[in-house]
């Protein structure tokens, strides 16, 4: 298994613990995790060839670069050209992309002109991508104005944009109350990354009960689009069936990256290091 884990959470992990950024990427690489995810806006901030150099002093890899664009309102958003480079010089293989948001959910000829405007962006972003040698990908988005936060969404991208593959996210689906197994079935083809999000679900009745300090020890409470609340979990701590998804991915010999993800935690070290004890010992 090839194994990431966000940058983000790398970095909170740093700053809770007030360790430094070497100390934590050698404990991560110590787990058997041998790449990280990235955000563009913290590529930028730290910089390329710094980031580089660090990643590099521990023999780790960068397993996909993600960038939040807003072609909703301008496709000729030029952020594209920077999200290429920053691939090429961290040698990522793959790029995420999060095309926009809607502005208006109750205006549908706005809705319509942003989803062509966002089609645009993407169509455009992809045929760069691949004339690099890069894999552009979207995940299911869990934000009720995405135009990718469930099946539908994400196949009329899928079909628009040849290029185009999945980063399937295991923890997002819930949102929009998609089954995640049968979203997989449904992806399966274009899958060639996943995000291992697992996922605390509770009823609406049930999160009223809870106490604020509850609540402040479950993590980062999202409320779903079904009006049950999601709140944030280590890898195998949650609900989501994932050993079930990665099992039926090894079988069909998936040569992608597996990446942890949970942000929102309150603990990141902890959750981290029970992550990959979790999908290193199944």
């Amino acid at each position: 298994m090839k194994l990431s884990v966000f940058f983000h959470h790398l970095e909170s992990w740093e700053r809770e613990k007030k360790v430094s950024i070497d100390e934590v990427l050698e404990s991560t690489k110590a787990l058997g995790i041998d790449y990280v995810e990235l955000d563009m806006a913290d590529v930028a901030r730290i910089g390329k060839e710094k980031l580089k150099k660090l990643l590099d002093r521990h023999k780790m890899k960068v397993s996909s670069i993600y960038c939040f664009y807003n072609w909703n309102a301008d496709p000729e958003d030029f952020k594209e050209y920077e999200h290429i480079e920053q691939a090429k010089v961290l040698g990522s293989k793959k790029i995420m992309i999060i095309p926009g948001f809607y502005s208006d959910l109750k205006d549908e000829e706005k809705k319509k002109i942003e989803l062509t405007n966002m089609l645009k962006g993407m169509k455009k972003l992809c045929e760069r991508a691949k004339s690099e040698g890069i894999i552009p990908t979207i995940e299911d988005f869990d934000s009720e104005d995405s135009p990718i936060r469930n099946v539908e969404g994400m196949k009329k991208f899928l079909d628009e944009v040849e290029e185009l593959r999945v980063a399937f996210d295991t923890g997002n689906f819930l949102y929009s109350g998609e089954e995640v197994k049968l979203a997989f079935e449904e992806l399966k083809e274009k899958i060639v990354h996943v995000h291992l999000k697992d996922r605390r679900l509770k009823t609406a009745k049930e999160d009223l009960q809870l106490t604020n300090e509850q609540k402040e020890m479950l993590g980062e409470r999202k409320p779903a689009m079904t009006g049950d609340v999601m709140y944030s979990a280590y890898v195998g701590e949650g609900m989501i069936p994932i050993k079930e998804i990665v099992n039926k991915l090894e079988e069909s010999d998936f040569e992608g990256i597996f990446v942890i993800e949970h942000f929102g935690v309150t603990d990141y070290q902890k959750a981290v290091e029970a992550s990959a004890r979790y999908l290193l010992d199944k």
